[in-house]
């Protein structure tokens, strides 16, 4: 009998989840469950920030985060001005 490896060593078969670092506006869209349209208000106010790569938009995992910890009621400013914005005025929760 041929032994390959030690008796009490044993092959590693677990995978390591990769962690996302950048995510895309869809995809920060449908985490906060608002419409792309208001991410990119968000992004154009400067209270989620961005880096470009290529001609994309990504937000990085921490600052959205941080947003979604702090940005509860800037994600509701967001909505109504992005409704305002298409002649709809309400006094509505987003």
């Amino acid at each position: 009998m041929i032994e390959l490896a030690p008796k009490n060593m044993q092959p590693d078969h677990t995978v390591q989840p990769i962690e996302v670092l950048l995510y895309t506006v869809p995809q920060v869209a449908k985490m906060l469950q608002v419409s792309t349209r208001t991410v990119f208000h968000l992004i154009a106010r400067g209270q989620l920030p961005t880096v470009k790569i290529g001609t994309s938009l990504r937000i990085f995992s921490d600052e959205l985060l941080h947003f979604a910890r702090t940005g509860t009621r800037r994600i509701a400013e967001a909505c109504k001005e992005s409704l305002a914005e298409r002649g709809i005025h309400a006094d509505v929760t987003c």
